[in-house]
């Protein structure tokens, strides 16, 4: 096979593997959304909205700790295509940064909540959530290797399985303690079982120095902030529910939220296989190139987001049915505000993505800094003024807030970079 032949043979390969990978994503994506939704309608369902109050919260407190299992190093890892860091740094900061998430819930719900069943769901949705956050080294190590495809398809898999079960658990015992038990054990199975068969493929043998542990955590740390704000900020309102509101409303404000999440997953299909490509762009100096791909994305997601905001009412009516909650319908108003903030929210997550990619993590400290400052004080004033319509405007007014922020450093460093190449042609 001549040169050229073998050129030709490699495109079409990597051709191959996009596609698929787009696929793969888009279904993980789905898989994702349809879950978020659909195990909260089952608990609420067939375990009582008791069980369905008590998982909102559980949700909206891991969601939070889970930044701390996965320190946000997702996107460094794929994007470090010049494996500065070996595998073997990456698989053992993210198992010590996984139990460290275990611990602190464990001791956040039983010193919040006490020894109950409250605690007990909490605890046990942390470990569920934990061995999803560790799969994801696997899927780093696929991905970084140039197998979008693999990473995304066990991505499918491993919430497919684990949260069918889970619900299907669920339905069969009424008790969603049992259910969740189940699932945790399937889970674990599942997560080795798929993960064992193409893992010979990509296994590193080299070993790091645990002083490297150190040093990617250091760097990944404005990356984990990021994240931690953010998942804190979008889960704000819930806290201020909790604290101000009964379960009931905690329900109904979980069940509205969801939807508005699942515009950032939707977002997902767009972005995430491109990220390595995105990567190798910079690393090439194409930068004018990138510029123009990130606004694509950017106009993409702002139109997604705008379509769904249209259709806010049939959502709304396809909501209350399936949840069987009327008092839904009495928070329109709340619900297209939390959809077009799922929006920002999306676009928020992309920029910090770009920003690794260009290797400015520290502008995420200043960013989510204000914003997080924000969360602290905004939601309990808007949500005792304001109720449900109250939390929904304030997360709006949060990702507001975080989307400005991305763009002026967007904006700073693309000026910073405009001056240097200037300078660089004055010096020729």
């Amino acid at each position: 096979m001549s040169l050229r032949e073998k050129a030709v043979h490699r495109i079409m390969r990597e051709e191959r593997i996009m596609q698929r990978g787009y696929l793969w994503n888009s279904l993980a994506s789905m898989i994702t959304a349809i879950s978020s939704v659909g195990v909260l309608l089952i608990v609420t369902r067939f375990a009582g909205n008791e069980a369905g109050a008590n998982l909102s919260i559980a949700v909206a407190i891991i969601n939070v700790l889970m930044n701390i299992g996965n320190m946000n190093a997702l996107g460094y890892q794929i994007s470090d295509v010049k494996e500065k860091y070996v595998f073997d740094i990456y698989f053992k900061q993210r198992c010590l940064s996984v139990g460290l998430m275990v611990v602190i819930a464990f001791f956040y719900a039983i010193g919040k909540y006490g020894v109950g069943e409250k605690s007990f769901i909490i605890i046990a949705y942390g470990i569920y959530k934990a061995i999803n956050v560790f799969c994801e080294v696997f899927q780093g190590r696929y991905q970084q290797q140039g197998r979008v495809d693999i990473a995304s398809e066990l991505n499918f898999l491993k919430v497919l399985i684990p949260d069918s079960v889970l619900c299907i658990a669920t339905i069969i015992s009424r008790n969603f303690s049992l259910a969740i038990i189940i699932a945790i054990m399937v889970e674990l199975v599942t997560v080795w079982v798929f993960n064992s068969l193409v893992w010979r493929n990509f296994s590193q043998n080299k070993a790091g120095k645990a002083i490297q542990i150190i040093h990617l955590t250091k760097e990944i740390l404005p990356l984990f902030f990021s994240a931690f704000a953010a998942a804190y900020i979008l889960n704000s309102a819930k806290y201020a529910i909790d604290e101000n509101m009964s379960n009931q409303y905690q329900l109904i404000y979980t069940i509205l939220l969801l939807p508005a999440t699942t515009v950032h997953m939707i977002a997902g299909f767009i972005y995430r296989p491109v990220l390595t490509v995105y990567a190798n762009i910079w690393n090439e100096g194409k930068r004018k190139v990138l510029a123009v791909k990130v606004l694509k994305i950017v106009a993409a997601i702002l139109l997604t987001t705008g379509i769904i905001v249209c259709v806010r009412e049939i959502i709304l009516i396809v909501l209350t049915w399936a949840y069987g909650v009327t008092e839904l319908r009495e928070y329109g108003t709340a619900f297209g505000i939390l959809l077009a903030a799922g929006g920002l929210n999306a676009l928020n997550v992309f920029m910090s993505y770009v920003i690794t990619i260009i290797r400015k993590q520290s502008y995420l400290y200043i960013i989510n800094t204000v914003t997080f400052i924000c969360a602290l004080i905004i939601p309990d004033i808007f949500v005792i003024k304001g109720g449900i319509c109250g939390a929904a405007f304030s997360y709006l007014s949060l990702m507001l807030v975080q989307m400005m922020g991305y763009f002026i450093c967007f904006g700073v460093f693309a000026l910073m970079m405009r001056k240097t190449e200037r300078a660089g042609k004055e010096k020729v």
